[in-house]
């Protein structure tokens, strides 16, 4: 069994499908993860700004976690809508991706993790498979 394998099995022996919003400017850099999360098993919703993921997030409670960058054009940017999520939807964790270095600065209470650009798809599953597996079940907004 390969690593994502494994991560993927300790993150869904509840038997839910975990699900992720995915939020990336960049068509690029966002159909690619949305595929390879898809692939893992996971329910992937999909924005490409801040105003687009509080859309998302409005609409469907059962989000599990979300994965943004920090740098999107716009009113709100990463960081933003991480407080957004913290203040609306407290239980869902924020794992932020970033292409800059420094970025120790972020309020820790409003991003669960950070992660530099660029990633593998690895490093990407085995953050959400941490973030996941350390949530309680009841955890789940609705």
């Amino acid at each position: 069994m390969n690593m994502t394998a494994m991560n993927y099995h300790a993150v869904t022996q509840s038997g839910a499908t975990p699900t992720v919003l995915v939020v990336e400017d960049e068509c690029m850099v966002r159909i690619p993860i949305v595929e390879y999360l898809r692939d893992c098993g996971f329910r992937v919703l999909e924005a490409a700004d801040a105003p687009g993921a509080i859309e998302v997030l409005e609409a469907d409670g059962s989000i599990d976690l979300v994965f943004s960058d920090v740098r999107m054009p716009g009113p709100m940017d990463g960081r933003g809508l991480a407080r957004w999520v913290r203040e609306h939807h407290p239980t869902t964790p924020v794992l932020l991706t970033t292409g800059y270095s420094g970025h120790g600065n972020y309020d820790r209470g409003d991003v669960t993790r950070v992660i530099e650009k660029p990633y593998s798809q690895g490093e990407v599953m085995r953050q959400i498979a941490a973030i996941l597996q350390r949530r309680r079940p009841a955890g789940r907004d609705r």
